[in-house]
């Protein structure tokens, strides 16, 4: 059963762009199969060949999609996301793509796990200690390796609530309640 939308959420609504209208850039995917890895390549122009045959640890993997792609040059890929349904995503994504065999995806990190490579793309933002979990990723990570990390607007910038997809309004986390704007793009109208 849907959870109906507060006052603030359809007020919220009346100001952003409609799923499924031409000019909404996200329908419920991340990435364009193909092109998962293009946002990452940006940052980090050789991350592929960087990154081949070792094992490496997608930090915040969110649905898997990045995860799910670096496995295609990795030996291994391990996808850390605190958020369960994600993590149930990006298992069946890695099935349906069948890359099964090369992730492992957890909702946190565990001893056992280390990597040569480790990135986190647009996640640090969202920890609520940053330097504790950079200091984890430290820990998980093989003496020589690599930590590949790219930030995004926090969330007191103009486009920080990373809904601009969405909503056309800056500061539209500043202007309305975070429950407002985390559920308004998801709730069925």
């Amino acid at each position: 059963m849907a959870t109906p939308r507060s006052f603030e959420s359809r007020l919220l609504l009346r100001f952003c762009r409609k799923p499924g209208s031409a000019d909404y850039p996200m329908s419920g995917v991340h990435y364009d199969q193909g092109k998962e890895l293009e946002k990452l390549r940006e940052a980090f122009p050789n991350i592929t060949t960087e990154v081949a045959g070792q094992v490496v640890m997608d930090y915040g993997c969110g649905f898997g999609y990045q995860a799910v792609a670096l496995a295609e040059h990795a030996q291994l890929v391990y996808g850390i996301e605190i958020n369960e349904s994600c993590v149930a995503a990006a298992k069946a994504l890695a099935e349906a793509r069948n890359a099964a065999d090369r992730t492992i995806f957890a909702l946190r990190l565990t001893d056992g796990m280390k990597a040569d490579a480790i990135v986190s793309r647009n996640s640090f933002e969202h920890f609520p200690q940053p330097r504790e979990t950079l200091a984890e990723m430290a820990g998980a990570l093989s003496p020589r390796g690599r930590l590949y990390i790219t930030f995004s607007p926090p969330w007191y910038s103009p486009w920080g609530a990373h809904m601009g997809y969405f909503c056309k309004i800056p500061w539209v986390h500043l202007l309305f309640s975070e429950t407002a704007v985390m559920t308004a793009p998801s709730v069925p109208t």
